[in-house]
């Protein structure tokens, strides 16, 4: 083989936002390369022996494992091996990926490619907002990462607004949800599908409220049933 049939070797496809995803060169060229994969055979899981993904990537047996572990983290990828001799069934959650993604996105400041700096962040709470659970979504954006540019916080901004009025929500249970849900970014309308139209519960109180009062209707139900009785027997004797 010349060196030109060398270099003209089929070409790794890599996407740098899943090394920003994965804040790993290697594990986002492995990420990039699994995805090709998944892609080309539109299918929901593709499997690989070690020996193939580092012929294919040119990734040494310690980067790769390396990477493995990093892709291990990720929500909406499984990663398993089985058989003798092991290969490895990399299966994707499209639907997970899909919103992961998005996600991700939405933490994105599309004016610089560079980091975006980052500004007061107080001077975007909203009026209806409590302090401490303002701190600790902030706290809790920073641990995961988002960006803290004043384009991105307008954005958040916006979304607590929307999931404020339409939802009923206050501080506590939207901060929660972002939390407990270990979401990046946030969108009202992701906490619009989860709840429907179903009459859910925003505190502790509330829920208490709500079983009390489910208990009185089935009570209320239980009487009507038993006069409906009574004045049946009634009747009849």
């Amino acid at each position: 083989m010349n060196v030109f049939q060398l270099l003209n070797q089929k070409p790794i496809i890599f996407h740098p936002i899943y090394k920003k995803i994965t804040d790993s060169t290697t594990a986002g060229l492995l990420l990039s390369h699994i995805m090709y994969w998944l892609t080309e055979t539109r299918q929901n899981e593709v499997v690989k022996t070690n020996e193939e993904i580092k012929k294919e990537t040119a990734l040494t047996s310690n980067e790769l494992r390396g990477a493995k572990l990093k892709l291990k983290a990720l929500p909406f990828l499984e990663i398993t091996t089985n058989g003798s001799p092991p290969v490895t069934v990399y299966k994707i959650d499209w639907d997970k990926a899909e919103r992961f993604l998005t996600q991700f996105g939405e933490t994105i400041d599309d004016t610089s490619p560079s980091v975006a700096p980052r500004c007061n962040t107080g001077a975007f709470m909203p009026d209806w907002f409590a302090p401490k659970d303002w701190a600790d979504l902030m706290e809790h954006r920073r641990k995961k990462g988002a960006i803290q540019s004043e384009r991105a916080l307008k954005v958040l901004r916006d979304e607590l607004n929307k999931a404020h009025e339409r939802l009923g929500l206050d501080s506590k249970a939207i901060t929660d949800e972002i939390t407990n849900r270990g979401w990046r970014g946030f969108k009202a309308e992701w906490l619009e599908r989860d709840m429907g139209n179903l009459r859910k519960p925003r505190t502790v109180w509330e829920a208490k409220a709500l079983r009390d009062e489910e208990m009185a209707k089935f009570h209320l139900q239980n009487m009507r049933k038993l006069k409906q009785l009574q004045n049946g027997g009634g009747e009849d004797g």
